[in-house]
């Protein structure tokens, strides 16, 4: 009895893990990816947001949404930016056999060189998949199809 006592004083006393806080999100959740630097590389990861009640109905615009009006102050303060510029502006959005068609204004394709058109690309694709899952996205910029974005000619697949 003495040892099992000992025992358990023992533990009270041995450091616990603490849970990394999560934030408190109320009813349903999006993902929506931001990049963040992981040591020299930009990298996508997501952050939860909540389901607008007004968007309930369609989680893909919703989260295209979110994701356009860039990270909130703490997500910023958490390491979180967008490559996407300010300003750009979702003008429609299509699921059609299999392939999403998002049609952006032309200010997506301004700024920035190669890795930032890569990375604005990334945001755009993996917030899709993580509403609609593994599917073919399409880019158009003011209702024309792209094939190919920035100066260098990025391919767009």
């Amino acid at each position: 009895l003495l040892i099992s006592l000992m025992i358990i004083n023992l533990v009270r006393h041995l450091p616990q893990e603490r849970a990394v806080p999560q934030p408190v999100v109320a009813g349903p959740v999006l993902h929506v990816h931001f990049s963040k630097l992981q040591g020299a590389q930009s990298m996508t990861e997501p952050t939860l947001r909540t389901l607008p009640d007004t968007l309930h109905e369609d989680p893909l615009k919703a989260a295209l949404t979110q994701l356009l009006a860039g990270p909130s102050r703490s997500e910023q303060a958490a390491g979180f930016y967008s490559e996407i510029p300010k300003g750009t502006e979702l003008l429609g959005l299509s699921n059609r056999n299999g392939v999403v068609t998002v049609n952006l204004s032309q200010t997506f394709t301004t700024g920035g060189g190669a890795t930032s058109m890569i990375q604005r690309v990334n945001e755009l694709k993996d917030t899709i998949y993580a509403v609609e899952g593994k599917t073919r996205v399409q880019i158009a910029i003011e209702g024309k199809p792209i094939e190919t974005l920035g100066g260098e000619g990025l391919e767009i697949n």
